[in-house]
Parts: structure tokens; C-alpha cells; sequence
């Protein structure tokens, strides 16, 4: 990550800027091991509840419930379709159909459970991936559009309702049906000067 910034505050918020991306990643990132989604991936179809940081909970909660109000545009169990897409490999293909439709058949955020209370969250199939990274997670199955399972135009994943079409309000995304979702993890540890 690179960073310039000017003014008498400027290394101070670079460096909370820094931490704050460094935390999420650490508790987001499906590459880095040691995450927490890494780790939720990692036990998917063992039955066992992973703990999970409770703003981590959360977002899985409110995920699933926009995978609901959007079914086939968005869901966070995507990630063995980008996989099959060569997405996380910088190896861009189009995949042979019966690995696509071995991908699409794991994709299901009904498949993933989450206990706000407690702080755990499991995947109830092996081989089920969460993804939450950007751009990710906007196709799920029964889509519409230009590629199986994918309710856009991948060329233009993200640029859809899905991530513009709500403006934060106060840290928290506003749900389709009225009322706001949880706070985002960003917004409870990034601090304004």
C-alpha cells in the first residue's frame, strides 16, 4: 500500500489507515492463513464452528441477509466460481462447463451458519469458500446475465446497486427493506481527524 499525504496530521492517519487495512485483512483475507474467513474456509464440511471476531459474525450475518434480498446477484460463498474464473491466480480462463457447474453446485450462503451471539460461523459443505473480497461475492446462482451464475457481466462485477447503489450512512449500509445493517468493520476502527 502506498500513501502520500500532507499536513501536520498526515503521518498520524496514514498510520491508522494502515492498521485499519492491516486488522481487516487480517480478519477477512480467504489468502492469508492465518485469517479468520482463511480459517472458516479451511474446516468447511467438518461440522465444527470456527471462532470468528464478532464484527467478522456480523458481516457474515448481514451478507447472508443481502444474498437473500438479492438472490443470484449476491453471495459470499462465490469463491470456488472465481476460482474456476482464475480470478485469484491472475490466470484469467474460462473454465470447461463441468468445472464451472462443480463450482456453481458449492455456492449457497444458505449453506453457511452464523451465530452472532456466539461468534462462530461454519460452512456445512467441504470445498464451500467464503469470499469477501472486492468485486467478489456479486454472482451467485440463478443469476442473470452474461455468464452462468453471475447476475452482471463480469467486466463490470462491482459496479452494479450491489456496491454503489446504497450510500453509507454513519458506518452501516441501509437494507433494501428498511432499517440499516451492522456496522462495518472499517467504520468502527478507522477514526476522522
Amino acid at each position: 500500500m502506498s500513501v502520500q499525504v500532507s499536513g501536520r496530521r498526515g503521518p498520524q492517519a496514514v498510520a491508522a489507515a494502515r492498521e485499519a487495512v492491516e486488522r481487516l485483512d487480517g480478519l477477512l483475507s480467504r489468502t492469508d492463513s492465518d485469517s479468520q474467513i482463511a480459517r472458516l474456509n479451511t474446516a468447511a464440511g467438518d461440522g465444527a464452528a470456527v471462532a470468528v471476531d464478532p464484527d467478522v459474525a456480523e458481516l457474515l450475518a448481514f451478507s447472508q441477509e443481502i444474498a437473500r434480498q438479492l438472490p443470484g446477484d449476491f453471495d459470499i460463498t462465490i469463491a470456488p466460481v472465481m476460482d474456476a474464473w482464475g480470478f485469484t491466480t491472475e490466470e484469467r480462463h474460462v473454465p470447461a462447463p463441468d468445472a464451472l457447474a462443480a463450482a456453481m453446485a458449492l455456492v449457497d450462503s444458505e449453506e453457511l451458519s452464523v451465530d452472532t451471539e456466539a461468534s462462530a460461523a461454519s460452512l456445512a459443505r467441504a470445498g464451500m469458500e467464503v469470499d469477501l473480497g472486492r468485486g467478489q461475492g456479486l454472482c451467485g446462482p440463478g443469476g442473470r446475465g452474461g455468464h452462468p451464475g453471475c447476475g452482471r457481466d463480469l467486466r463490470h462485477a462491482g459496479s452494479g446497486r450491489q456496491r454503489h447503489g446504497h450510500r453509507r450512512q454513519g458506518g452501516r449500509l441501509p437494507l433494501a427493506g428498511g432499517g440499516e445493517g451492522p456496522r462495518t468493520p472499517a467504520a468502527t476502527s478507522a477514526s476522522s481527524p
